[in-house]
């Protein structure tokens, strides 16, 4: 009797075990690609013990409903809109996904968490179209084109890209529409502007032209197991006019003389690559902050504090805070300095850093009040402070809220109410001559329009200086001079802009000459100039360089230097008036790595 009781017990616990073992493994990690895939979003399942295949679903954004859009045991999965209208993802459309396990006889598994992914939307755009005449061969033209087109630098999937560009004598596109180039960039995604010449006989240079590209992505897609290719398709906006110099090679701006001291480079404790540099001047002292160890893919890096002590660039603030040094998820820092006290900010996946430094580096002073998540996943995006009457304020993200938050030297507090709730980037916060100053940009899902806001505050309350929008506009910063805000953006060929009042501003860039765009960072010096580094072109890329521009109210001159070492590619320039001087930071173009990022950062100042 007793091995009979035995034999029943072990069969019921095999039943049991066999029971618990059909049932699907919990989903423990799921994720969507942040716009680093071309018509498609990936996602992707940590693989779990037990299942049969994995149903992926897909909130449709018309209806709110979920959808199932795949069911298989592929644990990666490439969603290219399989269901929606037209069957493709809309470009800036964020989506929301979820995914469980399934096993025969168990059935389905729980949900993982709800993530959100979306893909990238390529916007090509032309920034020159320039006919020269061929000495010696009336009605034959040489064509001088240049035409960006950015990709992300971790971009996945692209497989070829395919420019075309065609000219018309309607701004609908239709009247004498004709093809005149056709461009096959290849996929190096450092190649984001795209320049080069051909013969032309089909130009009236007493006509005005209309132009636009037509642009057709190959990528791979993961389907079923097999790799196969889809076709992303768009357009870019229409370019008007274009130019015609008879054979001229175009407007150089006059120069400007200045005393050159060379500071040479500026030494850190890596040798690998530097991106993202902030200026920063407290009194006469200049400081300078940049990631160091740069990572392009994924962007991440160690940030890095210098001082400019009159005659030469030391580390500021000693060795950084053992904590952040250990975190290699950083992709955003700030940087303010008052009277001596150095204040830091930093970003990663997983945490965000509040440092001071009045002699030596304190405690993180982030609280909880300062981050959000969601099953473990980061809903804090971007950080940025200033320190103001005495008291630091932090701007970020969470989820789509824009906040701004002080600290009294004690604890935090959120200042206000939440400025703004939607799609918004790149928050930022000076203190300009004693006036605390917040700008950030205004995205419209779906479209290429940004709007930028200006507001500063005036005792507890914030007040609208610029609401202005602009197509393809972004990587903005902002001076005051003799009582009006000035401000650059870095997108087409750029802009300087005064702000006129609320809705409008005035472009002062154009002057420039056609060589000249993408203005990098923006400065103003003790005699009223304003003063900018931007990108100087030529036909051959390799020669492209940065130079330093000063603008003395009515014309634009260039600082009369060699500016041929400096590299154009990441945000390594930037100028910084202390008086009348310019602190220069530039990176240096024989030190790039593969992703075309410097690994060395030179100096530079120039003095009346």
């Amino acid at each position: 009797m007793r091995t009979i009781k035995i034999l029943i017990l072990c069969a019921f616990i095999s039943v049991i075990l066999q029971s618990c073992a059909e049932e699907p493994s919990p989903i423990t990690s799921f994720t969507a690609s942040q716009g680093n895939c071309i018509g498609a979003v990936k996602l992707a399942v940590e693989e779990v013990a037990v299942k049969e295949n994995y149903s992926y679903e897909r909130k449709n954004p018309q209806n709110n409903q979920w959808e199932q859009i795949y069911w298989g045991y592929e644990n990666v999965f490439d969603d290219t809109g399989w269901g929606l209208p037209n069957d493709r993802l809309l470009p800036g459309q964020v989506y929301q996904y979820r995914v469980r396990a399934h096993t025969e006889k168990g059935g389905y598994g729980d949900y993982s968490e709800v993530v959100t992914g979306y893909m990238f939307s390529p916007n090509p755009h032309i920034r020159k179209i320039e006919y020269k005449e061929i000495e010696g061969r009336p009605g034959y033209y040489e064509l001088e084109y240049r035409i960006v087109d950015k990709l992300p630098i971790d971009l996945h999937n692209l497989r070829e890209r395919n420019l075309k560009v065609y000219r018309a004598e309607s701004y609908d596109m239709t009247l004498n529409n004709s093809q005149i180039l056709q461009i096959r960039p290849g996929t190096n995604i450092a190649d984001s502007i795209i320049a080069g010449t051909q013969s032309s006989d089909s130009y009236d240079k007493n006509k005005t032209y209309y132009y636009k590209i037509e642009a057709q992505y190959e990528y791979w897609y993961n389907y079923e197991i097999e790799y196969s290719v889809g076709i992303y398709s768009c357009n870019s906006g229409i370019f008007e006019g274009g130019s015609y110099s008879g054979g001229d090679p175009g407007e150089e701006p006059g120069t400007i003389n200045y005393t050159a001291t060379n500071y040479g480079e500026i030494n850190s404790s890596s040798s690998g690559a530097k991106n993202k540099v902030i200026h920063c001047i407290d009194g006469s002292t200049v400081y300078i902050g940049y990631l160091d160890d740069y990572h392009a893919a994924p962007t991440t890096g160690k940030p890095a504090l210098m001082k400019n002590t009159g005659s030469s660039w030391t580390n500021a603030g000693g060795t950084m805070p053992a904590e952040m040094l250990a975190d290699y998820g950083i992709g955003h820092y700030d940087f303010d300095v008052s009277s001596g006290t150095i204040y830091l900010a930093a970003l990663s996946s997983s945490a965000i850093y509040v440092y001071k430094n009045d002699g030596s580096w304190s405690e993180n002073l982030a609280t909880p009040l300062l981050w959000v998540e969601q099953w473990g996943s980061s809903k804090t995006y971007y950080v940025d402070i200033a320190v103001f009457n005495n008291a630091l304020y932090l701007t970020t993200i969470h989820w789509d809220d824009l906040k701004v938050f002080k600290y009294d030297g004690t604890t935090w507090e959120q200042f206000g109410s939440t400025i703004a709730t939607g799609f918004y980037t790149n928050p930022k916060l000076k203190n300009i001559d004693g006036t605390l100053y917040l700008w950030y940009e205004e995205k419209v899902s779906g479209t290429s329009e940004c709007t930028f806001h200006i507001k500063h505050l005036s005792g507890t309350s914030w007040v609208s200086d610029l609401e202005w929008s602009k197509d393809n506009a972004m990587g903005f910063d902002v001076v005051r001079l003799n009582g009006s805000l000035y401000f650059i953006q870095e997108w087409g060929k750029g802009s300087v802009c005064k702000v006129e009042s609320l809705n409008s501003v005035t472009d002062i860039f154009e002057s420039t000459g056609s060589k000249y765009g993408l203005p990098q960072s923006i400065t103003a010096d003790a005699s009223g100039n304003i003063i900018i580094s931007c990108m100087k072109t030529d036909p051959d890329i390799s020669n492209w360089s940065i130079a330093v521009l000063v603008y003395d109210g009515t014309s634009w001159k260039k600082v009369n230097d060699d500016f041929s070492e400096t590299s154009v590619n990441s945000k390594t320039n930037a100028v910084q008036a202390s008086g009348n001087d310019i602190h220069f930071i530039y990176g240096l173009k024989s030190s790039v790595d593969d992703w075309r990022i410097p690994k060395v950062l030179k100096a530079k100042k120039y003095s009346k």
